[in-house]
């Protein structure tokens, strides 16, 4: 599948730890720069982060919709 630049191999379709601590800290309501001093890393490599993970979460729901469309049974 292609998405935009390339496509992922299978190991850079799952979330790494990293990634879900970012986006529970994003959800939870911490901005950016919160979420950097916390896990003591910059600023950049929080956006990093959450552009890899949302890349990811991209892939899979697109993904699952042309399943869908196939018709393809989906396993839940």
């Amino acid at each position: 599948m292609f998405l935009g630049r390339r496509s992922l191999d299978k190991e850079e379709r799952m979330l790494t730890e990293r990634e879900i601590e970012v986006l529970g800290l994003l959800q939870k309501g911490l901005k950016q720069r919160e979420i950097a001093k916390k896990l003591e890393v910059s600023e950049p490599s929080i956006t990093v982060f959450k552009q890899k993970a949302l890349l990811k979460i991209k892939a899979s729901v697109e993904v699952l919709r042309i399943a869908r469309e196939l018709g393809l049974e989906i396993p839940k």
